[in-house]
């Protein structure tokens, strides 16, 4: 049967520093394609990291320093894949373990420009086991829900996070049982983000450690081009977006000439880009 912990309720904190307005892209990526969409690896006293596709999932492990607190080895998003307005929307990724290692999506926030990080978590371990949601602000955590000793098979699982205002909703689902825990936390900091992460991390006493990863996913509002008229992105419509209409007239579907959306550049793209002639507002 599926467990669920009690819900916590935690003190607002920074409530007023969460605004924006939601939009973002949804992103998706089963790893098949390479790593384009991620940043370079980050190590910390992580020894021969090890960031590689294998068989379309996303491999990321490491040995830490034995002469230093063994530290995590993580692949964030690409910044151009993420927006700092973005306060509602989900997450979702599946998780293979090795032991002693601790598996996370982490959703890096900016708040009064103070760095902060939302982790989701799925540890594994042979003393060690269980999920959790954690907060840290400024090397602080302000928000610490934990639920360990769960009897659930943590070594591949699928994590679904969601947020939303100072909303946070986690489950992982154990891919081997189906059983399911969910944690809950309110009033907690959430986004609008700057960055999304997966991260292997020990678990542990063992320095060596590593995580798979699979069909991760960003869910959110659709995105949509503040300025479609503005084919080449410069901030304003002009003859050249006029002249990158009709240098792709025909079928385009998809693309950034596509101004009406509805697969094909003609001549309602043209009157489109006319009509919104000037910098983009």
């Amino acid at each position: 049967m599926p467990v669920t912990p009690r819900t916590r309720p935690v003190a607002a904190v920074l409530a007023a520093a969460i605004v924006g307005t939601a939009l973002a892209c949804p992103f998706q990526d089963d790893f098949e394609s390479g790593l384009d969409a991620w940043g370079p690896a980050l190590s910390i006293d992580v020894v021969d990291p090890v960031t590689a596709i294998v068989d379309g999932r996303l491999r990321l492990a490491g040995v830490g320093d034995p002469a230093a607190i063994p530290g995590g080895l993580g692949m964030p998003l690409s910044e151009s894949l993420t927006s700092d307005d973005w306060q509602d929307g989900t997450v979702t990724v599946d998780v293979e373990l090795d032991p002693f290692t601790t598996g996370y999506i982490g959703v890096r926030m900016d708040l009064d420009g103070v760095s902060s990080w939302t982790t989701f978590g799925v540890y594994n371990g042979v003393d060690f086991s269980g999920v959790g949601i954690f907060v840290r602000q400024d090397g602080v955590f302000v928000v610490e829900e934990t639920l360990l000793g769960v009897e659930i098979d943590m070594s591949s699982a699928r994590i679904q996070a969601s947020w939303s205002g100072g909303q946070l909703n986690f489950v992982v689902t154990s891919a081997v049982t189906q059983e399911s825990v969910s944690l809950s936390v309110s009033d907690a900091p959430v986004p609008p983000f700057s960055g999304v992460a997966l991260v292997a991390a020990p678990g542990g006493p063992e320095a060596s450690f590593g995580a798979w990863f699979d069909d991760f996913a960003i869910e959110g509002e659709e995105c949509v081009p503040p300025c479609p008229a503005d084919v080449d992105g410069d901030g304003s419509v002009a003859f050249a977006d006029v002249l990158a209409v009709l240098d792709a007239f025909g079928a385009c579907d998809g693309c950034p000439e596509d101004v009406s959306g509805d697969g094909v550049v003609g001549f309602d793209d043209i009157l489109e880009v006319l009509a919104a002639f000037g910098p983009c507002s």
